[in-house]
């Protein structure tokens, strides 16, 4: 297979076995040791639905996306960019909500079903604290960023937490 992750894409296998009637999914990747430490496991695996995978291994949860049909616009992963205001170079006025459309778009998710708030840290999203008004302009303060979205399932009263991260580039 082949596995993209952020800038990198790497080569590997996975493998799928029933162990006493759970299904499994084994990771083996060629990459970088941090990829590696990450994904290279023996996961349990979880059919959510007929387009989405929950994988867990006791310590962390992965969930897999079918999307097929890669669009030819910026929304088809979680790494977006903004161009940078020409008064102040490296920054940029961002509003997050301006990427909602995005989020559900690659989640090949209804948003009258599903809720996302944003959140700069992972255990804030988990925990659903401090969430970040998505609807309020704000200066980014490093080059990319990383913010987490919680993904609310409305009907199953589920939810999951995805990374995005926003880097700002030269306008020039």
């Amino acid at each position: 297979m082949n596995f993209s992750y952020y800038s990198d894409t790497d080569t590997g296998s996975w493998t799928s076995i029933m162990i006493e009637s759970q299904l499994h999914v084994n990771i083996s990747l060629n990459a970088h040791v941090d990829t590696e430490t990450q994904f290279n496991r023996n996961w349990k695996a979880e059919i959510l639905d007929s387009n989405s995978m929950r994988l867990t291994d006791g310590l962390d949860e992965l969930i897999l996306n079918k999307y097929c049909n890669v669009p030819n616009d910026y929304c088809y992963d979680f790494n977006f960019k903004a161009c940078e205001d020409v008064a102040t170079p490296g920054f940029t006025e961002l509003t997050l909500s301006e990427y909602d459309n995005c989020i559900y778009e690659i989640l090949q998710e209804d948003n009258n079903l599903i809720d996302i708030t944003y959140y700069s840290s992972e255990a804030d999203a988990d925990m659903e604290t401090n969430p970040i008004d998505s609807t309020v302009p704000f200066m980014n303060t490093i080059e990319t960023e990383i913010y987490y979205v919680r993904v609310y399932d409305t009907l199953e009263n589920t939810f999951y937490v995805v990374e995005i991260s926003i880097a700002v580039e030269s306008s020039s």
